[in-house]
């Protein structure tokens, strides 16, 4: 993930997850390696599930968060979720999008306070185009 700016980056190991910030943006990153061999439908199945997590998660952060829809695609053998979401405080603004491929599963919420919308769109595009997940592979 290619960021724009300067950020401090820091790797949270009590919750496995690496943090990313400015004075006004967090992006929070987390990776699960997917058990092997599972069929296309386990998988998009799991990657439902995570979203309904990660949506759960936001309403129990702060009363009065308003979640857009959730926009799934896929290309190829990635998998993707995505969805924004702002509130309650006027200028707080969100987007977490969720990638699969055939072993790993990526989290990468993105937040800002103080950014406007236009501004936040393309930083985060930016940031989430950049990304890619690398396909693992058990040791034989």
């Amino acid at each position: 993930m290619t960021l724009p700016g300067t950020w401090v980056t820091w790797f949270d190991q009590a919750n496995e997850r690496w943090n990313f910030n400015t004075e006004s943006e967090q992006i929070t990153v987390s990776l699960m390696g997917i058990q092997p061999g599972l069929t296309l439908e386990a998988r998009l199945e799991l990657l439902q599930k995570m979203v309904h997590l990660r949506r759960q998660a936001e309403l129990n952060v702060a009363t009065g968060v308003r979640l857009g829809e959730v926009t799934y695609a896929s290309i190829g053998p990635m998998h993707l979720a995505r969805y924004e979401a702002s509130g309650p405080e006027s200028d707080r603004l969100s987007t977490c999008l969720l990638m699969m491929n055939n072993s790993v599963l990526g989290s990468f919420f993105s937040e800002t306070s103080g950014l406007s919308a236009a501004e936040f769109e393309s930083r985060g595009r930016s940031a989430f185009n950049s990304i890619q997940l690398a396909e693992t592979r058990a040791p034989k």
